[in-house]
C-alpha cells in the first residue's frame, strides 16, 4: 500500500471512528468515507437527455395548483428513459429548466423512483417574460442515491392548467 492510500485508510479509520460515536449505527462504510465525499465534490456529470436534438418534457396537470400524474421521464424524439441511463447508483445534481409552454407562472417538480416514490428531488421555480427571471432556470440538486434497479418517474405542477416544461437533468454515478 502507498504512502498516499495508507493516509487515506488513516484518515478514514479516524472519520469513522468520530462518526461512529456520533452517529452510532447509521455508520456506511461505502457512503461516509472521504472517497465518498470526494466523489460528490469532483466527478464526471452526465447529462440527460445525452444530445442537442432530444428533449425531456414534463407535463402539468390540466387543473391548476394540482399535481400531475407519476410519468417515467422519457426523451423525445427516441423514447429512451431516464431510468435505462442509470446503470449504477448515481445522484442527481441539477435540473435545468430551458422552455416553459407559459410564462409568469409558478411551478413545482417531485423526481421519485420506485413502486412507492421515494423522493430525489422537489423543487419549485418561476418562469417569466423577459425583463424578469427567464425560463431558463437551474436548480441544484443534492440528492439521495438512484438505485440502477428502479424506474424513475417525475410529475409536475403549474399555476396555470395544462402547461409543460422542458428540461434536462445531469447527473453522476458513484465512483
Amino acid at each position: 500500500m502507498s504512502l498516499a492510500d495508507q493516509l487515506v485508510w488513516a484518515v478514514n479509520e479516524y472519520v469513522k471512528a468520530g462518526i461512529d460515536d456520533i452517529k452510532g449505527d447509521d455508520w456506511t462504510e461505502d457512503v461516509d468515507t472521504l472517497e465518498h465525499i470526494g466523489n460528490y465534490v469532483t466527478h464526471e456529470t452526465q447529462i440527460f437527455p445525452a444530445s442537442t436534438d432530444q428533449t425531456l418534457t414534463v407535463a402539468g396537470n390540466v387543473v391548476a395548483n394540482v399535481w400531475s400524474a407519476w410519468v417515467e421521464m422519457v426523451n423525445a424524439p427516441g423514447a429512451t428513459t431516464f431510468s435505462s441511463v442509470i446503470t449504477a447508483t448515481a445522484h442527481l445534481t441539477a435540473v435545468n429548466i430551458e422552455d416553459t409552454s407559459v410564462a409568469n407562472e409558478i411551478w413545482m417538480l417531485e423526481i421519485a423512483y420506485g413502486a412507492t416514490k421515494v423522493m430525489i428531488a422537489r423543487i419549485r421555480f418561476i418562469s417569466a417574460s423577459l425583463g424578469n427571471l427567464p425560463a431558463i432556470t437551474g436548480v441544484r440538486i443534492r440528492s439521495t442515491h438512484m438505485p440502477s434497479d428502479e424506474t424513475i418517474y417525475a410529475r409536475l405542477m403549474c399555476s396555470a392548467g395544462g402547461e409543460d416544461c422542458k428540461l434536462h437533468l445531469r447527473y453522476y454515478f458513484d465512483a
